[in-house]
């Protein structure tokens, strides 16, 4: 338990530093919310930075800003008039968790079992198609991938929308395009553990008492190379489920990613540091339960609660 919260403990001060760090680096750039609007006359222009406290000492300010966030509210967006950056994120999240989720199970339903289909087949067919797959998967951009899947599935087949569609069938092909990289990567970590294992004596002593190879693959070498693969899990499932922001753009789904861009262009200082610490926060918590998850699996891993 102590470690647990020793954790958690690293994970709010990271969050704190994370915000202090977004909040003072906005400032700094060049621009201002309001630069688009050089028509207003300054008493107009003035009266919207009093509105938004953008007229009281940067200090002030950012005690201001640490005082919302540690209530959960992130203030009023500076582009979108009378919407508060909460109601912004909770639609945005969960078009990005619906991307990552779906992403994320391409990626491991297709990662893992081709990483350890080429490791039992090292040096053979099967481990050069893996191999030369991963490595063209992770070579391509994604909008490259965005652009052939598409071209396939959308104008040529026509099963499923370019872009801007509604329901499950939107969700395809972006996850396809999110999901193939990782799987990609999944399936080089799989098979460099599963080769680590094979070379030790418990899948050797089970191929010579004549298992067979899936047995022998989910007994004796799944579990053990699982925690490396956990290890990658934690941030990179954060990053998913946080969306991509090539990705959102390319298939316009109004998720984190579009709108982060968008606050950065329009020096939307509160949406901005909302994403950023929301982001940060799903990272922390994901990394936290792939630790957990890889003390079950390894027990060389200390466990959280001890």
């Amino acid at each position: 338990m102590s470690a647990l919260l020793r954790r958690l403990g690293a994970w709010a001060i990271t969050l704190w530093a994370v915000h202090l760090a977004t909040f003072f680096l906005l400032r700094a750039a060049r621009g201002g919310p309001f630069d688009e609007a050089r028509s207003l006359p300054p008493e107009v222009e003035a009266q919207l930075r009093a509105d938004f406290h953008l007229d009281e000492p940067l200090i002030q300010q950012y005690l201001r800003a640490l005082g919302g966030a540690l209530r959960g509210d992130f203030g009023p967006s500076l582009r979108y008039r009378d919407v508060r950056v909460t109601e912004i994120l909770a639609d945005a999240l969960p078009v990005s968790i619906g991307l990552g989720l779906g992403a994320l199970m391409i990626a491991l339903l297709l990662g893992i079992p081709a990483g350890l289909a080429a490791a039992s087949s090292r040096r053979g067919l099967g481990d050069s198609l893996v191999r030369a797959g991963s490595t063209l998967l992770l070579s391509v951009p994604n909008f490259v991938i965005a652009g052939i899947v598409i071209g396939w599935f959308s104008f040529g087949l026509g099963w499923f929308p370019p872009a801007g569609g509604v329901g499950w069938r939107a969700f395809v092909l972006p996850c396809l395009c999110l999901g193939l990289p990782t799987a990609a990567q999944l399936a080089r970590l799989a098979r460099s553990a599963a080769l680590e294992v094979l070379d030790g004596e418990g899948p050797r002593a089970a191929q010579a008492r004549g298992l067979s190879p899936s047995r022998v693959r989910s007994r004796h070498i799944l579990k053990p190379a699982l925690a490396p693969l956990l290890a990658f899990l934690g941030p990179t499932s954060a990053a998913l489920l946080t969306g991509s922001l090539v990705i959102e753009q390319v298939f316009a789904l109004p998720g984190l990613g579009a709108h982060f861009v968008q606050a950065a262009l329009n020096r939307d200082y509160t949406l901005a540091v909302g994403i950023t610490v929301t982001y940060t926060a799903l990272l922390g918590l994901l990394t936290l339960l792939a630790d957990w998850a890889m003390s079950r699996v390894d027990p060389r891993v200390e466990a959280l609660s001890g």
